[in-house]
């Protein structure tokens, strides 16, 4: 059985902090797997926008070949000969669609890199409150089972004194069963949770301490979905310019082509749709044959002439207007969502400070009992003791000393039972608040857990990280 006092110690340890223990604040250094993979695909998005911007890209050909030839018609030996094609070739090319839209793929990774690092320590948190809860809710079944083992033996005792029937005994015996069974899923779910914990890499011994987070003022402009939004308007602006402006006369291109024996040397300048470009290249043939030299220059046009560019105008005017319209309506709502979301952090603060005040209260009414009992078996002693010896001098005593000694006894015995009855009072409030002092602990976990999933919404529509306050 779990005395009131053991109870007592235990909570405090669950609320301390010391040893192993881990206090929330550890969460916050805690990585996933689904991070790190994210942050590999933020790093490829990077490169690949920076070969973008870059625009350059090269190319390196080798071509050999083996050539057996035979004339049956004539009497020439067959032949055996080996060519060899080497092309190299640099372009540089600047499309500025490709850099927006790598840039805009960026900030989508970006975005969903921070989302699972802030959703980690959410995790994180969430674990080590559930354990805690795990672990709280043993102590609340243990003092339950306790209490209902003294009412079984109770109830039995009464029954071999064919003072309780045996539809009562039974009924106790069934509600000791049920109290057994739930200890028993208390310390399965205390299992879960410490698996869960360490599967993770967590510690499985957390300790608890109340922190409030940093709210970090809301700025549209700053959060991922604005940029993405930013950058898909310009992306819109660009492609419809490039296939409006640019829609019949598509590309340009001038080549200038020098060839010395079996050298070719090669540039060009070739603007498509409003992407400038140009390039380098050189070619070898081996073995080498002595040709002479030469020179041409080419000028080559694109031109569209079928019935699309119309329809390429509308289509461009209206992929604007919807990226111009989703960027308005994102910053029409915001202000509303982080307004509403924020309340929602201050209203689930506050359900954790009233939970807070409650245990304080409920453990500051258990102290002062407890300082009421101290005194109250020596003074029940002190009565008794008081009684008996007005009892024995009032059974010797006769006549009118007899009489006045049964008013002084009964006086005697009014005040041994009242301190009794107050005894008796005191050590049941102690009894009921020690078993309650697990439902309030558990309301401080919940209402914390409720203010760490509020936090998390919060941070998730400004794009904010879990942070602490500065400390002096």
């Amino acid at each position: 059985m779990i005395r009131p006092v053991r109870l007592f110690l235990l909570i405090g340890l669950l609320l301390a902090s010391g040893g192993l223990a881990q206090p929330p604040s550890a969460a916050l250094d805690y990585i996933s797997g689904a991070s790190l993979g994210a942050e590999a695909v933020m790093e490829r998005s990077l490169a690949e926008l920076r070969r973008s911007q870059l625009g350059l890209s090269g190319s390196l050909g080798i071509d050999p070949t083996l050539n057996y030839f035979i004339n049956y018609d004539t009497v020439d030996p067959a032949t055996f000969d080996f060519f060899l094609d080497i092309d190299l070739g640099i372009d540089y090319r600047f499309d500025l669609a490709a850099i927006i839209a790598d840039r805009r793929d960026l900030v989508r990774s970006e975005d969903r890199y921070f989302d699972q690092r802030r959703r980690d320590v959410e995790t994180a948190l969430l674990i080590h409150t559930e354990l805690l809860r795990a672990q709280n809710a043993v102590a609340f079944e243990e003092f339950d089972l306790a209490s209902e083992q003294t009412r079984f033996a109770e109830v039995e005792q009464s029954f071999r004194a064919n003072e309780a029937s045996q539809a009562q005994l039974d009924a106790a015996e069934l509600n000791l069963d049920s109290d057994q069974v739930a200890l028993d899923r208390a310390h399965v779910r205390v299992d879960r949770a410490r698996s869960d914990a360490l599967r993770r890499g967590l510690g499985a011994s957390p300790s608890f301490e109340v922190l409030q987070f940093v709210l970090p003022d809301p700025a549209p402009e700053q959060t991922f979905q604005y940029r993405q939004l930013m950058f898909e308007l310009q992306l819109a602006d660009v492609i419809g310019l490039q296939s409006t402006a640019f829609g019949v006369l598509q590309a340009v291109g001038l080549a200038a082509t020098y060839e010395f024996d079996d050298y070719t040397f090669g540039a060009n300048v070739n603007p498509n749709r409003g992407r400038p470009g140009a390039g380098v290249d050189a070619n070898l043939d081996f073995p080498f044959d002595e040709i002479g030299s030469s020179l041409s220059i080419t000028l080559a046009f694109d031109i569209r002439v079928d019935d699309g560019t119309p329809r390429d105008f509308t289509e461009a005017e209206r992929n604007l207007a919807n990226a111009q319209a989703n960027l308005e309506e994102f910053l029409a709502q915001f202000a509303a969502n982080a307004a509403r979301e924020r309340q929602d952090v201050m209203f689930a603060w506050e359900d954790l400070q009233r939970a807070l005040r409650q245990l304080d209260i409920n453990r500051a009414r258990i102290a002062e009992l407890e300082a009421q009992r101290a005194d109250l078996p020596a003074e029940v002693v002190r009565l008794r003791t008081a009684a008996d010896e007005l009892r024995v001098r009032r059974d010797a005593a006769t006549g009118d000393d007899r009489n006045t000694l049964d008013d002084e006894l009964r006086e005697a015995d009014d005040l041994l039972r009242t301190a009794e009855g107050q005894l008796g009072r005191t050590e049941g409030d102690i009894a009921n608040l020690n078993n309650g002092l697990p439902r309030s602990l558990d309301g401080v976990y919940s209402t914390w857990g409720n203010y760490v999933r509020a936090v998390e919404d919060y941070l998730g529509v400004v794009d904010g990280a879990w942070v602490l306050p500065e400390t002096e």
